[in-house]
């Protein structure tokens, strides 16, 4: 009996190294049911939880994970995959404890460290994710996954040229990593280095062509080039690919409007909105879109959409005061453009300077 049980085991990691998860599962149902003691069948239960998980099958992993910690409630790797799976289930605060609780068993799990990450990411705790990376990675320095998470939540914190070197060092480790080419080429242009940002989501697609944000990061850094034909279909790339991608959707929109193609710009802002109704910039590039038609009163409602989401958007607070003065409804428009004067944009000060002059 222990015998078989060793020969799955070897057999279930030899699947795990080929990726075949189907088999990988099969192989681990295998192996509980002979596991000689409740230690060595909470360990197979996280595989078998881990194999479910590659599968997409988060829930089915989440119950196998409770089985495991049922039979040993010590086993730090299965609180960590614990955390990965109620991450995925977008249950963030529990996946942070569930981390948490690895951790007070085996400080040194690496890989803990880097799911909390995860998590306090997930609940916009960016700098606190950072400083869960930099313990992962203190642990374990070639933990590609960490320092690619880490450029993430360095990006989020408008950090972008550290979110290029955490990248660089998950792609020292792991060079064919697309995810990790996409993000970098996306910091890229984000500090206005276009052609290289280009070149880095080139670099994303020659690895994967079916990664959709990496088309939607090269159409960003076309865009910036002023190549706003070639961006328009790079996010029309993206879109064949995922429908549902309202970031895409959305810079589709900002692609036509480049191209003076406003009405065809609002439409795709409305497929991102129908995707994502709380989708701050296309509420205010929506406005943006309708006030290029003339059409004030709409753009007034698209802008006052994205300030009720966001009342710290200056530039629509700016560009619904122009709207209110198309629309001659000038003591409304001044106490707008004051408000976006308040949080120092230029362009509104000067508008106010004109209203005065006028």
């Amino acid at each position: 009996m222990e015998s078989e049980f060793s020969l799955l085991l070897l057999r279930i990691d030899r699947a795990f190294a080929k990726k075949d998860w189907r088999s990988a599962e099969e192989l681990c149902r295998q192996a509980v049911e002979l596991a000689p003691d409740d230690k060595l069948k909470a360990e197979t239960l996280n595989s078998l939880a881990t194999s479910l998980g590659m599968q997409g099958e988060v829930a089915r992993a989440l119950s196998v994970l409770e089985q495991a910690l049922a039979l040993d409630p010590s086993d730090a790797e299965a609180w960590s995959n614990r955390g990965i799976a109620l991450d995925d289930l977008g249950r963030y605060q529990e996946a942070l404890e569930s981390c948490d609780r690895a951790l007070a068993i085996d400080p040194k799990l690496a890989k803990a460290w880097n799911n909390r990450g995860n998590a306090l990411g997930d609940l916009g705790r960016y700098q606190e994710a950072v400083e869960s990376y930099d313990r992962a990675l203190a642990i374990d320095p070639k933990l590609a996954v960490a320092w690619y998470n880490r450029g993430t939540a360095l990006s989020a914190l408008g950090r972008h040229r550290e979110a290029v070197e955490s990248y660089d060092k998950a792609l020292a480790i792991d060079p064919k990593d697309a995810a990790a080419w996409s993000n970098r080429g996306n910091a890229l242009a984000k500090l206005g280095r276009y052609q290289a940002a280009l070149e880095s989501c080139d670099r994303a697609l020659a690895l994967d062509p079916k990664l959709a944000p990496a088309w939607n990061n090269r159409g960003n850094a076309l865009r910036g080039l002023g190549r706003h034909r070639e961006a328009l279909e790079s996010f029309d790339k993206a879109l064949a690919l995922d429908p549902k991608f309202a970031l895409a959707w959305n810079n589709r929109g900002s692609a036509l409007g480049d191209l003076g193609r406003h009405e065809e710009a609002l439409e795709s802002y409305d497929k991102a909105l129908a995707l994502d109704p709380k989708f701050v910039p296309a509420w205010y590039n929506r406005g943006n879109a309708l006030a290029k038609l003339g059409r004030y009163q709409a753009a007034l409602e698209s802008y006052d959409k994205a300030l009720a989401l966001d009342p710290k958007l200056a530039q629509a607070w700016n560009n619904r005061g122009v709207a209110l003065h198309d629309l001659g409804r000038h003591q409304e428009a001044r106490e707008s453009l004051e408000r976006a004067a308040a949080f120092g944009l230029e362009a509104a000060r000067k508008a106010l300077e004109e209203l005065k002059d006028a």
